[in-house]
């Protein structure tokens, strides 16, 4: 998952800059990570913080936008929902793809992902530019319950020839990767053993 963030190819997922990076004593808690760090001299590797380094998108999450609206009585105008559509539209594709063309010629990667937790609170907002001048960008992001999707999963006629072992085991991992209350209808069993994709 970290690599579609690093690369790059979507103006609509959040940029990863630096991940799996771990430090001790940056005081982020007194107990484990003092600042500065002392540990009577011994370097101590339980004491490590793990850190990613993402793009930051200064006017926060869809939820607090959401919230935000509720809380003052006001609309948001047609023209922000059709665009908030437009960019998770193009992230999705991106996800799909390996990138946001939709020509047939468009070259795709063999392994699309399925994010599996797509939420207000994981739809960030970033800042207006070239293509969004009106409304800021909105960016897909948290791939942390993210995917790859075997072709079996993507192709009906595979589906069927598919190990029934491989079935159980993706079905099982895929079924209730999501926040609760985020959890789509068609990814519990039922609908998996329905249709696969």
């Amino acid at each position: 998952m970290r690599d579609i963030m690093r690369a790059g190819g979507s103006d609509h997922i959040v940029k990863l800059y630096k991940s799996a990076y771990s430090e001790g004593g940056s005081g982020t808690s007194k107990a484990r990570d003092p600042w500065p760090f002392t540990s009577g001299g011994k370097y101590r590797k339980k004491y490590q913080v793990s850190r990613l380094f993402m793009e930051y998108c200064e006017n926060g999450n869809l939820a607090s936008e959401i919230a935000e609206v509720v809380r003052n009585g006001y609309d948001l105008p047609e023209e922000y929902i059709w665009r908030a559509f437009e960019c998770l539209a193009s992230a999705l594709v991106f996800l799909d793809h390996g990138n946001e063309e939709t020509d047939d010629d468009a070259e795709t990667w063999d392994s699309p992902i399925s994010h599996f937790d797509i939420k207000p609170g994981n739809i960030l907002i970033g800042t207006h530019d070239e293509n969004h001048p009106r409304l800021p960008v909105l960016k897909l992001s948290d791939f942390g319950l993210g995917l790859p999707v075997p072709s079996q999963v993507r192709n009906a006629e595979k589906w069927q020839t598919w190990n029934r072992k491989r079935k159980r085991i993706w079905m099982e991992d895929a079924q209730w990767r999501a926040t609760p209350g985020y959890i789509p209808p068609v990814s519990r069993q039922e609908a998996l053993d329905f249709h696969p994709y």
